[in-house]
């Protein structure tokens, strides 16, 4: 043992230092060790890895059926009950005899705005066999929707509306079934333009007004003749003359040279010396002239 400590003394400088350090390092090592394993003491075979990932096996089996909902049970025996198939759950159309499924295609339908009015529309469904109608329809009760009652109110709220149109602006118009703000104002120009309506009919004058949509607000509108527009026919120029639309201009100079003939008309009926101007054309456009 001597001997070894003299060759180890008989090392070069370095490989001394190196050699010590070396000891020293292994020293604190094993220190650390025990005391590690004196503090921490070894964990029990619950911790060890198969039992971990059996664990884990069991936690995930448990968490996938609590997210699994259990399926609506199928009556082997339909029920028969008086219902509503517009409020009806998906438990009490199985309880009818309709599977889960066929069940929830009616609710999509419903949830989308669809609605059974009558108890025949149940047959538009696909779901619905003829049989399982036959075997409900003397079940089925259909309440009358808020809907339809918002109709009604709406419908005799309408009858009751009147709109002198003569008088009436845009805004206004749009009150009437089926006017919206472009039919307004098509309506206000037009009645500029005429000097105001006489009969009710002259609306299927405005640029793209229909029958469907006069028939629609006919018994809506009154007109007060007193707010028509006259047009002077011994002062305008055939120019003013013809921007009535009644008036065109070829008949529009052919009475002004008819009236600097007379100097002055005295009666509405003697605008027929002029030319082109007729019975027709007098009775058409005799609400809209004056003499003064």
């Amino acid at each position: 043992m001597f001997e070894r400590l003299k060759n180890f003394f008989i090392l070069p400088k370095s490989e001394r230092t190196e050699t010590v350090t070396l000891l020293v390092l292994i020293f604190f090592l094993i220190l650390i060790y025990q005391y590690k394993t004196s503090v921490f003491p070894h964990k029990s075979e619950n911790t060890t890895i198969p039992v971990i990932i059996k664990k884990l096996q069991v936690n995930s089996k448990q968490s996938f059926s609590n997210n699994i909902k259990p399926p609506l049970t199928i009556n082997a025996q339909p029920t028969l009950f008086r219902f509503d198939p517009n409020t009806l759950t998906a438990v009490q159309w199985i309880k009818l005899g309709l599977t889960e499924k066929q069940a929830n295609v009616i609710l999509r339908y419903c949830s989308k705005g669809g609605r059974f009015r009558k108890p025949e529309d149940l047959q538009k469904m696909y779901v619905i066999s003829p049989t399982f109608y036959e075997r409900v329809k003397n079940y089925i009760e259909i309440k009358s929707s808020v809907k339809g009652q918002d109709e009604k109110i709406i419908s005799r709220k309408s009858e009751m509306l009147k709109i002198e149109i003569n008088s009436a602006t845009a805004e206004e118009l749009t009150k009437l079934r089926g006017i919206g703000e472009v039919f307004s104002k098509r309506i206000v120009k037009y009645r500029e333009m005429l000097g105001g309506f006489v009969q009710k009919e002259q609306l299927l004058e405005v640029y793209k007004f229909d029958t469907a949509t006069y028939l629609k607000i006919k018994d809506q509108v009154e007109i007060d003749t007193a707010k028509i527009k006259k047009w002077n026919i011994n002062t305008l120029s055939a120019y003013e003359l013809s921007r009535h639309p009644y008036i065109k201009y070829t008949i529009a100079k052919s009475i002004v040279q008819a009236r600097n003939k007379l100097g002055y008309f005295h009666s509405l009926e003697e605008i027929k010396y002029a030319n082109f101007v007729d019975d027709n054309f007098l009775n058409k456009t005799k609400p809209y002239l004056t003499l003064k």
